[in-house]
């Protein structure tokens, strides 16, 4: 019941603000009607490759959930179109309920999506401070360059820092007087800690991977734009134009109907000769270990 709420309130709002993308895509409208096919087939072609580096990079970020391929990537393109969708970075919340539900853990579907999202503002970020300009820059997105930073450097050093906390405040409750107070904190913080333990194993040996194939993904993205670069992303961190919207949600829809087309179609099935074939073989290995028992 609640995962049906879920689902039909998400859908509502995405609809919604699908239609509000295509409003203000209507007028790119004039722009998009003179685009060469070189140019319109580089948009195609720069949705597609960016949404394949994203996924290789979340299927990354997924390995060892018991996740199959086919499975990813049809729940993907269902959750990435919701959250292209809607503004605000709202569908990360989504994401983070559909991951969860699916690897049957919500608390582990929550770290994974604030994971790669850490990882893709780290590389905005770096593309950012390559790109800065005063002339292109205004203050607001200076000041917004300044502030995503501050926030990553203060979350990279909590993780840095939390072992050591954890060891002394660990080892202060548990010489502390008993109390309800003293086994409430001690439960909080082996919850940090199992918290703590599911970043790093996600981050050990995969950190530096993830973070290059979120900079590979924007380094795509920005170098199909003709306007001004620390403008684009700039404008990004506000999310993605309308007319990247659109053909966002085109692209990903196709490729999940492709998807579904391909689970409705069976292998075919083996000729009759061959299963013959396969019977006789059987019969013969049977009556051959028969033989050798007598």
């Amino acid at each position: 019941m609640i995962t049906t709420c879920v689902y039909i309130v998400t859908i509502a709002f995405s609809v919604f603000s699908f239609l509000h993308h295509f409003v203000d895509g209507l007028n790119v409208v004039a722009e998009v009607v003179h685009f060469t096919a070189g140019e319109a087939l580089l948009l195609l072609l720069t949705v597609a490759i960016v949404y394949s580096i994203k996924a290789i990079r979340l299927f990354f970020t997924l390995y060892g959930y018991g996740l199959k391929a086919r499975d990813f990537l049809e729940l993907y393109c269902k959750v990435t179109i919701v959250s292209v969708v809607l503004p605000y970075k709202l569908g990360e919340f989504f994401r983070m309920y559909s991951y969860g539900r699916e690897i049957n853990n919500y608390t582990k579907g929550t770290i994974i999506i604030i994971l790669d999202r850490f990882m893709d503002t780290a590389a905005l970020c770096t593309m950012m401070l390559f790109w800065l300009d005063k002339n292109s820059s205004s203050n607001t997105g200076g000041f917004l360059v300044f502030i995503t930073l501050a926030v990553l450097f203060f979350l990279t050093l909590i993780y840095l820092n939390f072992p050591s906390n954890y060891q002394f405040w660990n080892k202060y409750f548990l010489e502390a007087k008993a109390s309800e107070h003293r086994i409430r904190t001690l439960k909080q913080l082996k919850s940090l800690q199992n918290i703590y333990r599911e970043v790093q194993s996600i981050i050990k040996g995969r950190g530096i991977i993830l973070y290059f194939l979120s900079l590979l993904a924007w380094i795509v993205e920005v170098g199909s734009q003709n306007t001004d670069v620390a403008s684009y992303l700039f404008s990004a961190m506000n999310g993605s134009s309308s007319l990247f919207v659109i053909v966002s949600v085109v692209t990903l829809l196709s490729f999940y109907a492709l998807l579904l087309m391909l689970k409705k179609i069976k292998p075919p099935e083996r000729s009759i000769a061959l299963k013959t074939v396969e019977i006789n073989q059987s019969s013969e290995s049977k009556q051959r270990s028969g033989g050798d028992k007598n």
